[in-house]
């Protein structure tokens, strides 16, 4: 069985202040996509490969949004295998903002979207 540390956010309308782990599979996808996403490459120790890099994606001058979506499946492929059991899809957007441009980056698993990330 399945078992992994639950991480959702207090503010998250989901969070459970009871639950310290959780067995769902769902569940533990979505805690390793949040590692994936928020994780610059290089700061796991034993796993340097591990993050999207985020941060440098945006600030490159020519960033599309093609390439972050390779970059997320990439590591998807690589370190949540259960990703498999799921239809996982990214939605990238770009939009210019007043001081720089804004991302948007949403995840849909089984049509729906359970994760939303605003970048600027």
């Amino acid at each position: 069985m399945l078992r992994e540390l639950y991480c959702r956010n207090s503010s998250d309308p989901s969070y459970n202040p009871k639950q310290l782990v959780t067995n769902s599979a769902l569940e533990g996808l979505l805690t390793k996509i949040r590692m994936i996403i928020f994780t610059k490459t290089g700061e796991i120790l034993g796993v340097p490969e591990l993050g999207l890099n985020l941060e440098e994606h945006l600030f490159e001058l020519n960033a599309n949004t093609s390439q972050i979506k390779r970059a997320f499946y990439d590591q998807l492929a690589a370190y949540a295998p259960e990703a498999g059991r799921f239809n996982v899809e990214i939605d990238v957007n770009f939009q210019p903002g007043e001081v720089r441009d804004i991302c948007f980056i949403d995840i849909y698993i089984d049509g729906t979207k359970l994760l939303g990330v605003l970048a600027k």
